[in-house]
């Protein structure tokens, strides 16, 4: 008998948790439990039943932010014991619920694709979220190699249950755009420069993908949203209402707004 979404994250969740005991597993900057022993990760940002309805809109950082020496705790059980919880909206990351830089930021993506700021909250509480990988880290570059690749293999199996139509990446690496387009077997997509002065680098290009088939069948990657002091995100997020305006909001999304904003 084929394993219900719930089960398939709880075995993933399991993976995780036991990656990160896993003292071998840990070099560098990175260390996969705090000193009360608590695994440093989260493997969604939403709660499971998000995962449960194919055809939606997903969004995914690159993976979660902070010292897990230092910063709140996560607890891994989030997904499975909060229906309706959304980490964007409802957790606090820096002193206040939702008033984190990347939250907000990601509340206006959310805006932007759904079509009004009425439709945020119900977008967000009914639309799996997470990161490529689940696996915390003041940056990425603090993760050595064990956990990234680990992590990234998570973080495609989430996408595959999820099997969103729009994907929303809120991160621009070019290795990391260019590591899922190889996946997704290098559909057809364009990229727009909104690099000047120092951040002129690949890491800071609007890009979007259009799908032959399957799922996700619309990938934006959105630069900047996740830099705390970048003063370019208006610009990243006018690019992109101007891209949900091209391809019109009913036909980007197909189904995935029932339910939502009747």
């Amino acid at each position: 008998m084929a394993k219900s979404v719930r089960e398939q994250l709880e075995a993933l969740n399991r993976e995780c948790e036991r990656f990160c005991l896993d003292e071998s597993n840990w070099s560098g900057k990175w260390r996969g439990a705090d000193d009360e022993g608590n695994p440093n990760f989260m493997l969604a940002y939403s709660s499971v039943e998000t995962f449960e309805q194919p055809g939606g809109v997903m969004i995914l950082g690159t993976n979660p932010g902070g010292d897990h020496a230092r910063a709140k705790v996560y607890k891994a059980s989030d997904p499975f014991e909060r229906p309706g919880w959304s980490s964007y909206l409802d957790d606090n990351w820096n002193g206040q619920p939702g008033q984190h830089n990347t939250q907000i930021a990601v509340r206006e993506v959310a805006k932007i694709i759904a079509g009004g700021s009425e439709r945020v909250d119900p977008l967000l509480r009914n639309s799996p979220t997470g990161n490529l990988i689940p696996f915390r880290s003041e940056d990425i570059g603090a993760l050595t190699k064990e956990p990234k690749v680990f992590g990234r293999r998570i973080g495609y199996q989430i996408i595959e249950i999820a099997q969103p139509r729009v994907l929303i990446l809120i991160a621009s690496s070019q290795h990391e755009w260019t590591r899922m387009m190889r996946k997704f077997k290098n559909p057809p997509y364009c990229e727009w420069d909104l690099d000047e002065g120092k951040l002129n680098s690949a890491n800071f290009k609007f890009r979007e993908a259009r799908m032959r088939g399957g799922w996700p069948r619309f990938v934006f990657a959105l630069p900047g949203l996740n830099q705390k002091n970048w003063g370019r995100n208006d610009e990243s997020l006018e690019l992109l209402d101007q891209r949900v305006k091209h391809h019109g909001r009913n036909r980007l999304l197909g189904r995935a707004g029932i339910g939502i904003w009747r």
